[in-house]
């Protein structure tokens, strides 16, 4: 899986996702809420040779220099309006909602 399609200088904030879709064996990397790159693993998640990391790459021993805010991992895979949804929430809150002027009622 290439996540070298997703550049994280540093500095600045970044909202990465990993989607796995178990009928297809198919793993989405989304960054700042839009698709970076699609892996098809040979075999179910169960059966795979990879282990489940998060800051470190398996295959390479390279570990993640670096901080994570916030990890989550959910039991149902996340589609694109729902990933790119919570990062415009998380990064321009504002994008979502509009607030009007208070209003006096006699």
């Amino acid at each position: 899986m290439a996540l070298d399609n997703i550049k994280c200088p540093l500095g600045n904030w970044y909202y990465i996702v990993g989607s796995w879709s178990d009928p297809l064996n198919r793993m989405q990397i989304f960054g700042n809420g839009e698709l970076k790159d699609t892996y098809i693993e040979t075999s179910s998640m169960p059966n795979s040779n990879y282990h489940f990391t998060i800051g470190y790459k398996d295959d390479y021993g390279n570990y993640y220099d670096g901080i994570m805010d916030e990890v989550r991992i959910s039991n149902i895979e996340r589609n694109y309006n729902w990933i790119k949804t919570s990062y415009n929430n998380q990064y321009e809150p504002n994008s979502l909602i509009s607030i009007s002027p208070e209003v006096n009622i006699p």
